[in-house]
């Protein structure tokens, strides 16, 4: 998105703690037409105060850029929406991004990335040029402040607004995209004019309102004054309102009218809510799985329809009365019909509770979200479905590449292990373990992918099939934590502190030590003297190198403040140890010194849990709580590129073997591939 007419944004005077407005005049769409914003006046507020992190300083230019983020939990219902005028572009929530991509084309995607929690929910304009998103309460600010950011569709921001706490709920833009209309977790209920910056309704409301639509607008008394119409649901109540320009006080007004129910037997909470294009019937959603039918002319409810088993959590309204409902269930029916007469037209099931769906612009399909990380897409006319992307749900804990650059495999912990092709996003192997998987390893001269398992077990699979070709059922008492191939030999740590190494696939123990008084952190095979073995202690302060020939410990580092939590070895120079600590140091090691020989204070001041070297050796990446990505020059030990993208913890980060890009995993089940230009 280009900005035009010189300064694009221009901060108007505004009173010290009040907003601060700005006003973006015109800009080019990322269609390359030069077109009208409205003239829009989109509010801009300094959100927080005191308790806010200390920024860290701006690089100019870094050869660090997202690429792809593979991810969808979802956690939170209706977080997958069409584009409102592009019709292969769907957005979709990752943490705390929004992700908007092309179902046709998995190389395109856009990110939204400004809030510091997870988003709960968002909204697309009408007019296509706009997104509004709302996050749960804020981690950084006091308050628990949940703001909501307005976006043009290129990925500026806009403007925030603030008002709303706990949580952001419903969000939903008028027809002619003027208006936003935001509830939280606090029963507020605001309706802001984008035009002005203003707030035009705010409203205390006696229930949450879980789910708002707007109508049609009809002409108001002023030509330049339309009336508009909208829906809330503060459950178990519906309202009705009129949203109308008032000549004397030269505003807007919101009108209510609550809608009449039977008289017992009714009590619903609400997840969805659609109007027709007549504005004259609502439809909603209900969590028992029927579709309630409202004529909002005279406020009366008119019939209840049976849908689902489990739920109903998002309605599509098409063009002729036709209303696509998806359920708890994985049921998707197609309907048509008004007032009290409806009939199903067609209808399916896909695997899974759906939590979001939606029609394309052009009406020709839908597009559903399950909370087991799939995206479905299904034809409006007879409702058949394919899988058109997938991803984890729960925290990734390791990940591996072998010598092909293209391909990767990723641990999470509900025990799911995936083979990933790099280049086109897709899986090319599942496999469901029987309890969490701890750490994965690529064997290239086997072809197999070796998994450590949380019950103690290690696994071997072939990289082909995901076909079992050997185990060992009882590698260590506790969780396998770690994981390294040295000499064609298994290298392993456990929970027990023992460090094992294993002839594989024979399964047999060549030799075993207790390296360590708590969980081993980590182990690695020496890179130029592969007998040795490297390994911290998780809780003991502590690095042994072991040799395995002699059966003895060659060295033991130790540290007095703070504990390890991430290692790794370089190839070049005295192939020294790089250690990441828990309170944010990163230190070097010889393997002939007790003392560190260098030490850096990383830029996150927090407790580093992903370090990885780049195959030349010569940028060191480092990650972790903070959710930041930092890649350092090791000659000067400067940082060269940071990056956002997670929304929890980084686990692992990995340089593709053709050092071209760098992939992180983290417990917020979220893969973000970024390409390195170094």
């Amino acid at each position: 998105e280009k900005l035009q007419d010189c300064g694009g944004f221009r901060q108007l005077a505004a009173p010290t703690g009040h907003l601060n407005l700005w006003t973006e005049r015109t800009f080019r769409s990322h269609s390359g037409h030069t077109e009208m914003e409205q003239k829009a006046k989109i509010i801009g507020s300094r959100v927080g105060g005191g308790g806010a992190p200390k920024k860290e300083p701006e690089l100019e230019k870094q050869p660090l850029e997202l690429e792809h983020l593979i991810g969808f939990t979802g956690k939170y219902l209706n977080t997958v929406k069409y584009h409102s005028q592009e019709n292969d572009a769907v957005v979709y929530t990752v943490g705390t991004v929004l992700v908007a991509a092309d179902l046709a084309d998995p190389h395109k995607q856009r990110f939204f990335r400004g809030h510091d929690a997870n988003v709960s929910c968002f909204a697309v304009s009408p007019c296509g040029k706009m997104l509004a998103s709302g996050q749960i309460a804020s981690t950084r600010y006091k308050g628990q402040m949940a703001p909501v950011i307005v976006w043009g569709w290129g990925g500026k921001v806009l403007g925030q607004f603030p008002g709303l706490t706990a949580a952001v709920v419903s969000l939903a833009f008028s027809p002619d995209s003027r208006f936003l209309l935001g509830s939280g977790a606090n029963k507020m209920m605001y309706v802001w004019d984008l035009e002005t910056g203003e707030v035009q309704v705010a409203q205390k409301v006696d229930k949450v309102i879980t789910s708002a639509t707007w109508g049609p607008m009809s002409r108001g008394k002023s030509r330049r004054h339309p009336t508009y119409s909208l829906i809330t649901c503060p459950s178990p109540i519906v309202r009705y309102h009129i949203l109308e320009f008032e000549a004397k006080s030269m505003q807007y007004v919101l009108k209510s009218y609550p809608c009449q129910f039977p008289s017992r037997g009714l009590t619903r909470t609400y997840h969805c809510v659609v109007m027709d294009e007549m504005g004259e019937s609502a439809i909603t959603g209900t969590e028992v799985g029927d579709l309630l039918v409202f004529n909002v002319r005279s406020t009366v409810f008119r019939t209840r329809i049976p849908i689902s088993s489990n739920g109903i959590s998002s309605i599509c309204h098409d063009k002729n009365n036709v209303v696509f409902v998806a359920g708890g269930d994985g049921t998707v029916k197609k309907l048509q019909g008004k007032d009290r007469e409806w009939r199903i037209l067609a209808e399916t099931k896909i695997p899974g509770r759906i939590v979001s769906m939606d029609l394309s612009a052009k009406g020709d399909s839908l597009v559903a979200g399950t909370p087991h990380g799939s995206l479905y897409k299904l034809d409006t006319q007879n409702l058949k479905y394919l899988l058109a992307s997938e991803s984890h749900i729960t925290s990734i804990n390791d990940i591996a590449f072998g010598k092909d650059p293209t391909k990767f495999a990723t641990i999470a912990e509900d025990g799911l292990l995936r083979m990933w092709d790099l280049g086109k996003y897709r899986v090319l192997l599942a496999k469901k373990g029987s309890s969490a998987g701890r750490r994965v390893l690529i064997h290239d001269r086997r072809a197999e992918i070796i998994v450590g398992w949380a019950d103690g077990s290690v696994h071997g699979y072939a990289e082909k099939n995901g076909k079992l070709t050997w185990q060992v059922p009882n590698a260590h008492r506790g969780a396998v934590t770690c994981m390294d191939l040295g000499q064609g030999n298994l290298i392993t740590g456990g929970e027990d502190g023992a460090v094992r190494i294993w002839q594989i696939p024979e399964a047999r123990l060549v030799t075993q030590y207790q390296a360590h008084t708590g969980a081993v952190g980590e182990v690695l095979a020496d890179i130029s003297a592969a007998h040795l073995v490297h390994s911290f202690g998780a809780s003991d302060r502590s690095i042994a190198t072991y040799n395995a020939k002699k059966a003895q410990k060659v060295i033991a580092h130790m540290i007095q403040n703070g504990a390890f939590s991430s290692m790794t070895q370089r190839a070049d120079s005295e192939q020294e140890l790089v250690t990441g600590l828990s309170h944010g140091y990163i230190l070097f090691w010889d393997c002939d010194e007790k003392n560190p020989v260098g030490n850096v204070l990383d830029q996150g001041r927090s407790r580093i849990s992903a370090i990885a070297l780049s195959p030349d050796c010569k940028f060191l990446a480092v990650s972790g709580v903070d959710s930041r990505l930092r890649v350092y020059d090791v000659k000067t030990m400067k940082v060269i590129a940071r990056c956002e993208g997670h929304a929890g913890t980084v686990n692992r980060v990995a340089f593709t073997p053709d050092q071209r890009q760098l992939v992180t995993v983290g417990t917020d089940a979220a893969i973000c591939v970024w390409n390195w230009y170094a």
